[in-house]
C-alpha cells in the first residue's frame, strides 16, 4: 500500500480509480463497510482503490476550542486501510484555506486530479465550505466531472448507528468491550516505555510505564489486555506476537494521586520493554479506580484483579477459538 500527502504524490490512473472518502477516525464497522464495498467494486474493475481522508482532523480546524479526541492516530488509520485491502492513502492537509473551498472548487481541484470514477462515501457525508456540498450535491458533480456516487447505507448496532462518537462515548466509560463491538476490533493504544516510579516492582508486580499516547485514553481503571512490542512506525511494522496483561489507568491515589499515567504488568513473564514502543489491545474493564489505606490492602487487590484478567482472557480466548 503506498501514501500520498500531497496530490502532487499521486501518480496518474489512466484507467481511473475507485476512491473512498472520509475522515475515518477509529476506522469503525461504518467505515469498514464504506472502504470495503470500494475494494470490492475496484477488485471487480481491476483498478485501484484508494482512499482520500485527511488530517488533522477536520473539526479541529472548524472549532479549535472544541476538545476533540482522536481514536486513531494517521499510521493506525492507514495500518487498517491496508488489511482492508486498500492501494493507496491519500491524506491531504486540512488548514482554513483546504475548510474554505466550496463544493465545486473540491471537486476540480481534488476529486478530478484523482482521476475517481466512482466514489464511496457514508449516507450522511458532507464536505465543501460550512459543509454546505451533501451527497445530491457530490452526485450532480459527479455528472460533470465524470464520477458515480455510492453512498452507502448507514451501518448500525443493536439499532442505533455505529459512529466515532459513540466508540469515544463507550471508553470515556471505560466500556472498552461495547468499544470493540463498534470497531470490530479491540481497541488499542501506542506509547513509548518510560521510567516510573517502580513501585509496582516493590508490590511484586512489576510495571512498564507507558507514555501517554496521542489517542483517547479509556476510562481510569484496571483493564484486562493483549500488548505487542511495535517498536517501527508506519503502516506496514509487524508486532510482536501479544501477551496477556493486566493495565492500570489513573493518577495512584493510593500514593502521591497526581499525574495521569498508564502501567502495563505483563501476566506470563518479564520483559524489559523500557525504551520499546508497544500496543495495549484492551480487552474488558476489570474495575474503576479506588483508593486503599496502604500498600498491603493494594496488593491484595492487585492479586484479585490479576486473578480476574486472566478468567477475561482466557474466556475471550476460547471464543476466539470457537
Amino acid at each position: 500500500m503506498r501514501i500520498a500527502r500531497t496530490l502532487g504524490e499521486v501518480p496518474p490512473a489512466p484507467d481511473g480509480r475507485i476512491l473512498a472518502i472520509g475522515n475515518f477516525d477509529g476506522v469503525h464497522r461504518g467505515h469498514r463497510a464504506i472502504v470495503g464495498a470500494a475494494v470490492a467494486r475496484a477488485r471487480e474493475m481491476g483498478i485501484e482503490c484508494a482512499v482520500l481522508t485527511f488530517h488533522p482532523h477536520p473539526v479541529t480546524v472548524l472549532r479549535p476550542d472544541h476538545p476533540h479526541d482522536m481514536l486513531t492516530t494517521f499510521e493506525d488509520k492507514a495500518d487498517q486501510f491496508r488489511l482492508l485491502g486498500v492501494d493507496r492513502v491519500i491524506c491531504l492537509n486540512f488548514d482554513p484555506a483546504f475548510a474554505a473551498q466550496t463544493p465545486h472548487r473540491f471537486a476540480k481541484a481534488v476529486l478530478a486530479p484523482l482521476a475517481a470514477r466512482e466514489i464511496y462515501v457514508g449516507a450522511n457525508y458532507k464536505f465543501g465550505v460550512n459543509q454546505s456540498g451533501h451527497v445530491d450535491t457530490l452526485e450532480e458533480l459527479g455528472r460533470t466531472h465524470g464520477f458515480a456516487v455510492h453512498p452507502q447505507t448507514t451501518y448500525t448496532l443493536d439499532g442505533e448507528r455505529v459512529s466515532s462518537s459513540r466508540t469515544r462515548a463507550a471508553l470515556k466509560a471505560g466500556d472498552v468491550a461495547r468499544a470493540a463491538e463498534l470497531l470490530g476490533r479491540p481497541y488499542a493504544v501506542k506509547g513509548l516505555v518510560v521510567a516510573g516510579a517502580a513501585r509496582g516492582r516493590g508490590l511484586g508486580y512489576p510495571t512498564a510505564n507507558l507514555e501517554l499516547p496521542e489517542e483517547l485514553v479509556p476510562a481510569d481503571g484496571v483493564y484486562a489486555a493483549r500488548v505487542a512490542v511495535w517498536d517501527a512506525i508506519g503502516p506496514d511494522a509487524a508486532p510482536s506476537a501479544p501477551k496477556p496483561a493486566i493495565v492500570y489507568i489513573g493518577t495512584r491515589p493510593t500514593f502521591d494521586g497526581t499525574g495521569r499515567l498508564i502501567e502495563v504488568h505483563l501476566l506470563d513473564e518479564t520483559l524489559n520493554l523500557y525504551g520499546h514502543r508497544i500496543r495495549v489491545d484492551f480487552v474488558e474493564r476489570v474495575r474503576g479506580e479506588m483508593g486503599f489505606a496502604g500498600p498491603d490492602a493494594l496488593t491484595a487487590q492487585i492479586a484479585r484483579d490479576v486473578a480476574r484478567a486472566r478468567q477475561v482472557l482466557a474466556r475471550e480466548a476460547g471464543m476466539g477459538a470457537a
